[in-house]
């Protein structure tokens, strides 16, 4: 009975797919109804978005991967990365990074400081200086190979909290030191990415200004909004509102906008947990909507024949990023805090949403072209499809595999 379901659903999807592609080829069929053309790769994007989700659901793959993924389908049966799309993509971008910083769990990396440095920058920092001498031979050493070594180092905290939830590992003492690394290696990212790509100036240490302005003010702003008590959703619209404010003014100061964002969910994250239904709401909003058409629109920018043109050198890039990462995670747990449940250090190569936003931001500033913007992506793809290969073909932990 589950496999003709299988097979009904995937029946069901490829008529879906098909229909899409259709209407695609074939825009006469709407033709006559004005404005409304332009909304057609929207069309398209909001069905391959929901079918990716409904994959998800039934597979347990990754959404955001599923919806990369379904991006560049979208690209091969002429989507086009359209200016609707880009600006979507890009709040969507911004929202992702406020919520990973409402992630931040300062309290995970108190109780095991020294480790979660320890491993964290070793997964940064080792494969973002493999990555970068690879790249630097055909790119050389500037802020191109830079970039993508920083892209490839990232992780992805979201990613990696919900691996080690669903392994039932994540309120251990591995999981809260695992955790707590991807922590560090994603603050770490945003750092560099920040730094790469923004125009620094005298103007720009007005920012510091602005940093401790939002220390003091956000924490109470919080509190204050949440005692409202609004049924109209105020809360959520003026932080979506502070949320762009900031944007702006960061973008003015030479700083990068997603930094300000990730500092803004930090900074609202203790207000959020302590009510759900706020944070429910940010994160309905983010991932309901902005969130899988940045993923989407990141898909429809890959170009996978110039991955295939490049099959050797993507080849290697993906071994090397895969390979150093899992190394540089296991050689710093030996110094710290020795795991017998090894395996799971693979987790780290589940390089989602910072990796993403780092080459899309790469691509947008015209440091990274789009071969190397398809290789970052599509490393990104397939190593979360290994990870998960390995995950489900390795033993089950036991309470001896969980101690440090």
């Amino acid at each position: 009975m589950n496999l003709k379901r299988t097979f009904a659903e995937i029946a069901i999807i490829a008529v879906i797919i098909g229909i899409v592609d259709y209407i695609k080829q074939h825009p006469e069929i709407i033709s006559g109804i004005g404005e409304l053309e332009q909304f057609i790769d929207m069309l398209i994007a909001g069905v391959l978005i929901v079918v990716a989700g409904y994959i998800s659901l039934r597979t347990g793959i990754s959404t955001a991967i599923l919806e990369l993924a379904f991006g560049s389908i979208a690209r091969i049966v002429g989507v086009e990365p359209t200016e609707t799309l880009a600006f979507l993509a890009e709040i969507g971008a911004i929202m992702l990074m406020f919520i990973a910083g409402t992630e931040i769990e300062f309290h995970v990396l108190k109780k095991r400081l020294k480790e979660s440095i320890t491993i964290g920058s070793a997964i940064f920092f080792i494969p973002l200086v493999a990555v970068m001498a690879f790249l630097s031979y055909r790119y050389g050493i500037n802020e191109t190979s830079l970039l993508a070594s920083v892209a490839l180092a990232a992780t992805s905290a979201a990613a990696v909290y919900t691996i080690l939830y669903d392994m039932l590992i994540l309120y251990s003492p591995l999981g809260q030191v695992l955790f707590g690394a991807a922590i560090i290696c994603d603050i770490l990212s945003i750092i560099g990415l920040s730094i790469i790509l923004g125009k620094f100036s005298l103007f720009s240490t007005l920012y510091i200004v602005l940093l401790v302005v939002l220390f003091y003010m956000v924490p109470r702003t919080g509190k204050l909004i949440l005692a409202l008590k609004s049924t109209w959703e105020l809360e959520l619209k003026i932080i979506i509102l502070l949320l762009i404010l900031l944007a702006i003014v960061s973008s003015a100061l030479g700083i990068h906008a997603t930094l300000t964002a990730f500092i803004l969910g930090i900074l609202i994250a203790e207000t959020a947990k302590s009510h759900k239904s706020l944070e429910m709401k940010i994160r309905g909003l983010g991932f309901g909507f902005f969130i899988p058409i940045f993923f989407f629109y990141s898909g429809v920018l890959v170009d996978l024949t110039l991955v295939a043109t490049n099959l050797p050198f993507f080849a290697i890039l993906f071994i090397i990023t895969f390979m150093s990462t899992f190394g540089g995670a296991y050689i710093a747990s030996k110094t710290c805090c020795p795991i017998k449940y090894a395996h799971v250090l693979a987790v780290y190569n589940v390089k989602t949403s910072i990796t993403i936003i780092v080459a899309y931001e790469g691509l947008r500033s015209g440091i990274i072209d789009p071969t190397l913007y398809s290789m970052i992506t599509t490393t990104a793809l397939v190593g979360a499809i290994v990870v998960s290969a390995i995950l489900k073909i390795a033993p089950p932990s036991t309470l001896e595999d969980l101690a440090l």
